[in-house]
């Protein structure tokens, strides 16, 4: 630790010495650097000018775009539902890229002045982990002229996490401070009822893809009886302390996600075990690795899906609220790889309307295409879309339907069917 006390500096005074105008990259989800957001709020004149490229979660992370400079420009991969008028503006800029196709942008196009990085303390041979949150780092910090490493003690250090040496590091802010959490609130009936649906699809020694929320957590507790079960996901949540602890995962590298992202438990858990792999999205979402893992299941959620089997992950009720993120990547390594299954589960319904629907149309986005999807999955049951034809792969989704429904899709799925 003496090397990182030996000259902190506030992260205002930091920001201070960048140039108006810079180029930054900061990290999001359990990765976002403490107390840097506070910062470039509370002085306009430090965003001034400035591209601010980021990966904040909704409903994790979050920037007050007003709080910036007018001149400021921030990009995401994640439209969150109150940035509307940003984007219209030209203040927001939302990147509908897959988390593989970030990586690639990154290391083929992006150029940084600073990333903004929040590490843990360092070892003895002055590595700092990135800890719980790896995802694009060390890509932005390869397209970087500088490295600013905000230290959070509260930050754990994974051995098998990727790190940065203290010396490449322009300059250090010694921190004290929670990390972003994430925490689904209790399983409610309905998601409980898709996640049954969803369990017995994941056989014995399947590597599993799963996302965070009621369903997905709800999930990981269904599956505390399988055996040589592993996880190579985008983000590991609280879920996997209990299947470890269940004797249901592998012994080899069975935990493998870009980011951990969950309560102050599982950084807890994280924080020193060598079981646990926390590595950058051009190993976890790399397609060549991802088409080469046999048994991979991909569980995603989705707003809503029709009755081709076309999957909206990103646009509710004509509004954009979310991203593409990983499910791209990982529904198509699911239906590709050997034994592999593509899996997109979602309630029935959703604010009284029915979340299956005839066919995604202008207020909608595709963002997983139906041949990418092997089973649509509600509380009612899963339709098994493998090998089936157009018509039926209609029939089977509209059988996992809400009834109350049932004849408004039969009706519009008629005067679909007659014009193919």
């Amino acid at each position: 630790m003496s090397a990182v006390l030996a000259s902190p500096r506030g992260i205002a005074e930091v920001l201070g010495d960048i140039a108006p105008g810079a180029r930054l990259y900061v990290p999001g989800g359990s990765g976002e650097p403490s107390g840097l957001i506070e910062a470039l709020q509370s002085n306009k004149l430090l965003t001034a000018g400035s591209a601010i490229t980021t990966t904040f979660l909704p409903g994790v992370n979050k920037i007050d775009l007003a709080a910036l400079h007018e001149t400021a420009v921030v990009s995401s991969l994640f439209m969150q539902s109150d940035y509307g008028a940003a984007q219209r503006d030209g203040r927001f800029r939302h990147m509908p890229l897959s988390y593989s196709a970030f990586q690639a942008w990154l290391e083929a196009d992006a150029t940084f002045d600073v990333s903004i990085v929040q590490v843990s303390a360092p070892d003895e041979q002055g590595r700092c982990s990135l800890g719980a949150a790896v995802e694009f780092t060390p890509a932005a910090i390869r397209r970087s002229k500088k490295v600013v490493g905000v230290v959070n003690r509260q930050a754990p250090f994974v051995p098998n996490a990727a790190s940065i040496q203290l010396e490449a590091f322009y300059a250090l802010v010694d921190v004290d401070a929670p990390l972003a959490t994430y925490g689904s609130g209790a399983t409610d009936a309905v998601s409980l009822d898709v996640a049954r649906n969803v369990a017995p699809l994941i056989e014995d020694a399947s590597v599993l893809q799963v996302g965070i929320g009621k369903t997905p957590g709800a999930l990981l507790e269904l599956l505390r009886d399988r055996r040589e079960l592993a996880l190579w996901s985008g983000m590991l949540s609280d879920g996997v302390i209990d299947l470890a602890a269940a004797g249901t995962l592998r012994g080899d590298r069975a935990l493998t996600g870009c980011m951990a992202l969950g309560t102050r438990r599982l950084y807890d858990w994280i924080a020193g075990n060598p079981d646990v792999h926390i590595a950058g999205c051009d190993v976890t979402h790399n397609p060549l690795n991802l088409f080469a893992i046999p048994r991979l299941v991909a569980v995603n959620a989705a707003i809503e899906v029709d009755l081709f089997g076309q999957c909206n992950l990103e646009r509710l009720g004509g509004r954009a609220i979310s991203g593409a993120g990983g499910a791209p990547d990982f529904s198509r390594a699911g239906r590709h790889a050997a034994q592999g299954k593509s899996i997109v589960a979602l309630p029935s319904t959703g604010g009284g309307v029915s979340r299956i629907v005839p066919v995604l149309d202008g207020s909608a986005v595709t963002t997983i295409p139906r041949t990418d999807v092997d089973f649509i999955v509600t509380e009612l049951g899963a339709a098994d879309l493998r090998g089936k034809s157009v018509f039926e792969r209609a029939e089977a989704i509209m059988a996992v339907a809400a009834p109350r429904f049932a004849t408004e899709l039969e009706r519009a799925w008629r005067k679909i069917r007659d014009r193919l």
